[in-house]
């Protein structure tokens, strides 16, 4: 069964799975930054839950409106205008989730979840050079 054949009959199904495939890759990413970043978790307000909560915030805020309505968006091209695909514009699209990533620095609850993350890692750090001298 080709692609094609598949996004005809199945319209959401393939319309979902990039957006699973989308979410674990993100999950598994948080997930790996939280765990890199084990020795800093004491230095976090809120622990190692805390710490995870802001990676979350920092690193998900731009993929969940981002992955729903690009979920929306393959549906209805899915569903109903299945030639856009073959568009070169359908990509363009694509790019908008850099430049978004770049202005949520400017969302007041991400800049202070960086600002919690980014000072329990200064704090892990200067904790393990004065420990090392």
């Amino acid at each position: 069964m080709s692609p094609d054949t598949l996004r005809m009959q199945h319209p959401f199904l393939m319309a979902l799975i990039p957006f699973v495939t989308a979410t674990l890759i993100i999950s598994a990413f948080i997930v790996g930054r939280w765990l890199a970043n084990k020795k800093a978790w004491p230095f976090h307000p809120g622990g190692s839950k805390g710490f995870l909560h802001d990676e979350f915030l920092r690193l998900g805020a731009i993929f969940i409106p981002y992955a729903v309505i690009l979920l929306g968006a393959r549906f209805y091209i899915y569903d109903f205008h299945p030639e856009i695909m073959r568009s070169p514009y359908f990509y363009l699209a694509l790019l908008s989730v850099f430049i978004f990533r770049r202005l949520t620095r400017y969302i007041p609850f991400v800049r202070e979840a960086a600002k919690r993350i980014d000072t329990a890692r200064a704090a892990a750090k200067a904790s393990g050079e004065a420990s090392s001298s």
